[in-house]
């Protein structure tokens, strides 16, 4: 979770946003859902970042909201749209909200919309004639109850031994004073601005390590060395270290 909340995009290559980091975080089952959980969080979570949006993905936000952004030229305006976020809002995305229902044109058509937000950190203007292909730096968390329907670059599911959900947060913000607040708000910001470097000798070993990887197991491809690189830069920089 630390290594989420300080991910961002840092270079691209092609199509791919190198430093992205989106989580799923599963397990949040009935009883946690008829407590809130989800909206816990995300008040929690708002606490440490400085912008945070959150998006109950009902089937009816799903096939009525409007998550593309779209010229209207009668008034020569561009309609917002939900994925319309400045850069490094936390983006929480509730998948338990959504119930049993069929997915309308407009509702695939959002649903792929954050796909691509999550995949490639882009949204496809709609300029009606055309669409206009703006970056996004949106750093996304799913909360599900099973796995997400959506793809992440990681997956953490919860096993909860206690489920008084209020008490727990409560227990949590007693702790949060103004001064750790603070603290907690610089660390996450400063990390995320640390100037990170591979030296050539830790390439080398990376790679090499990556070959013996792929001889003992097939199954390894360069997707995988790549999630592994990003997770291993962003739990080095959460120790304020640069390489």
């Amino acid at each position: 979770m630390i290594a989420h909340l300080m991910s961002s995009v840092y270079i691209r290559q092609d199509v791919v946003a190198v430093g992205k980091y989106c989580v799923n975080l599963s397990g949040i089952n009935k009883v946690l859902q008829d407590q809130q959980y989800t909206t816990h969080l995300y008040q929690f979570l708002s606490t440490l970042v400085t912008q945070s949006h959150f998006l109950s993905m009902t089937l009816s936000n799903m096939n009525t909201s409007t998550f593309i952004p779209k010229k209207d030229y009668k008034a020569n305006r561009l309609v917002s749209g939900i994925l319309q976020l400045s850069k490094h809002t936390h983006f929480i995305v509730d998948e338990t909200a959504l119930t049993a229902g069929q997915l309308d044109s407009k509702g695939v058509q959002n649903l792929t919309a954050l796909g691509n937000v999550i995949n490639w950190q882009k949204i496809d203007y709609d300029f009606q004639y055309h669409p206009i292909e703006q970056h996004t730096n949106i750093p996304v968390l799913i909360l599900s109850e099973g796995k997400s329907m959506i793809m992440s670059d990681a997956q953490i599911r919860l096993s909860p031994t206690h489920t008084d959900v209020a008490s727990a947060f409560c227990r949590i913000e007693s702790k949060l004073t103004t001064d750790i607040l603070r603290r907690i708000r610089l660390y996450l910001t400063a990390a995320r601005l640390i100037d990170y470097e591979l030296s050539e000798d830790m390439q080398k070993m990376v790679q090499d390590d990556f070959v013996e990887s792929r001889r003992n197991d097939n199954s390894i491809n360069a997707e995988d060395l790549h999630n592994l690189l990003i997770l291993a830069r962003l739990i080095t920089v959460s120790c304020g270290e640069k390489a």
